[in-house]
């Protein structure tokens, strides 16, 4: 269908969204691997794509191969190409959510134009959501499948097209990404049942079709660990290791693990949260523009509450560490709200007093300049030194076995070993894993020399000290040990005494 107009204008808008978002974060963007905003797993990240491996689970096959152009970029660290990736997912993010609000306001050129700068904006100065684009992590990639789904599903309502087939495509790439998009789909549903557009036989059966097309990107996971690659996380070769690899089952007693009164402190911190990251007018224009939406169309709110909704409700739950990651969905409804708002005021305005004085609605998309202004000294990595794991190998004597016990000291030092092989001697041992067989196995095929008896009837850790210990055992902090060994201190690590 030929595009009018007001398509062009918002296509405009949304791509000037994109463009300065991009800036941004680029400009942002941590240089190498760091831990900073939550940025713990990106270092066995990197090392899962650079050895095309499996991570912890899901497994994220979506993120490591659309991850893969970007690993051969002929500049940059490592992790720092991993992180332009997040940049350039988070801007398009922006993009899309600009392009969505544009959608509420159909064959209205400046409301329209005016809803889409100040979601996209809103969005972009938003804290969480510029947190995730610095860092190596899957975030802004999950938020720019469910962007694009929206704008995608609210596009084939007002027009038609093959909108619903792609958004089964992209519905199925995105739960390769990240299995919450699945928060949407009972908005979308009923979305598509109150529609006034019908779909037709063809456009189901094609959108389904494209569906198991997209969501075939798990095959990855029994493909590659077949290959057992150097980072094969749950080997999930067989259909019980895939199962329980892309279902998380190792995580399922994080779920709701927060008690009640927990819940209701986490519920006044999310209010904090948005309070810091939309101030006080973003508060008030997505507040009321979520209630616009209810009263003129009640189906896109459905649309909007089942992802922010459920996403809200595993933030506040979740036993695991960064669950606030969760609330970007929140975050994308609540910019579409300021947009709601925004391209309602510039449509009264206009109606009202004329074109030339509803152009004062154009200062509601620069409320967010001072957010951007203000929290480029927060949130900013351009000069972040990162974890530096090389420092700590590089002092260890050869071949020395290096126990860790937390994610911020195992994948950095993965990270090290493997995508920039520093000090392959060394044999770093993450002892929270040892419970589990595939980590054993792989301990003894990919460090040389390394010992490790078939059974542990005293426990793993202490029969790995008992079979090692002709060699220099250290670690980067005192973790706990079996009875009769100790820790003293040796520089900046710890090196084991035996009994």
């Amino acid at each position: 269908m030929e595009r009018t107009p007001t398509d062009r204008s918002r296509v405009l808008v949304a791509l000037l969204a994109t463009l300065l978002s991009a800036g941004l974060y680029i400009a942002g963007a941590a240089p190498g691997l760091t831990l900073q905003h939550g940025g713990s797993d990106g270092g066995e990240l990197a090392v899962a794509v650079y050895t095309l491996g499996i991570p912890h689970p899901t497994g994220y096959p979506t993120y490591l191969l659309l991850a893969q152009p970007f690993r051969l970029l002929p500049w940059g660290t490592p992790a720092g190409r991993l992180n332009l990736l997040s940049a350039l997912a988070a801007a398009l993010t922006v993009g899309f959510v600009a392009l969505a609000a544009g959608e509420l306001f159909p064959e209205r050129r400046f409301p329209a134009r005016v809803a889409a700068l100040t979601a996209g904006l809103s969005l972009a100065a938003s804290g969480l959501f510029w947190s995730q684009a610095l860092i190596t992590e899957v975030y802004t990639l999950h938020t720019l499948f469910l962007a694009l789904l929206l704008w995608l599903l609210l596009r084939w309502q007002r027009r038609g097209g093959a909108g619903l087939p792609l958004a089964g495509l992209f519905l199925g790439l995105g739960l390769g990404n990240h299995l919450t998009l699945l928060f949407l789909l009972p908005g979308a549903l009923l979305f598509l049942r109150l529609s006034r557009r019908r779909i037709s036989r063809g456009e189901g059966l094609l959108g389904s079709s494209l569906f198991l097309a997209g969501l075939a990107v798990y095959l990855y996971l029994p493909l590659r660990a077949a290959a057992d690659p150097w980072l094969n996380w749950g080997d999930p070769r067989d259909w019980g290791a895939f199962w329980a690899h892309v279902s998380a089952a190792a995580y399922r007693g994080f779920f709701f693990q927060r008690p009640w009164p927990e819940v209701a402190g986490n519920l006044a911190a999310t209010a904090g949260l948005l309070l810091r990251d939309f101030a006080l007018p973003g508060l008030g224009l997505g507040l009321a523009g979520l209630f616009l939406l209810g009263r003129r169309e009640g189906r896109t709110l459905l649309l909007l509450a089942f992802p922010a909704g459920l996403g809200l409700l595993l933030a506040l739950t979740y036993g695991g560490a960064g669950s606030e990651v969760h609330l970007l969905p929140l975050y994308l409804a609540w910019a579409l709200g300021c947009g709601t708002t925004a391209g309602t005021l510039a449509a009264w305005l206009e109606g009202r007093f004329g074109p030339r004085t509803a152009r004062v609605a154009l200062l509601l998309p620069l409320l967010s300049l001072p957010l951007i202004l203000s929290g480029w000294g927060h949130w900013s990595l351009h000069n972040d030194p990162g974890p530096r794991p090389e420092r700590h190998l590089e002092a260890l004597p050869p071949h020395s076995l290096l126990l860790t016990g937390q994610d911020e000291e195992t994948f950095p030092l993965w990270y090290a070993r493997v995508v920039e092989g520093i000090r392959p001697d060394v044999a770093v041992v993450d002892v929270r894993l040892l419970e589990w067989p595939w980590y054993r196995r792989q301990l003894l095929l990919r460090n040389a020399g390394l010992l490790l008896p078939a059974g542990a009837e005293e426990g793993w850790l202490k029969a790995l000290l008992q079979a090692n210990a002709g060699r220099p055992i250290r670690a980067l902090s005192p973790l706990p040990l079996p009875e009769g060994y100790s820790w003293e201190p040796e520089g900046a690590a710890f090196r084991l005494r035996l009994p």
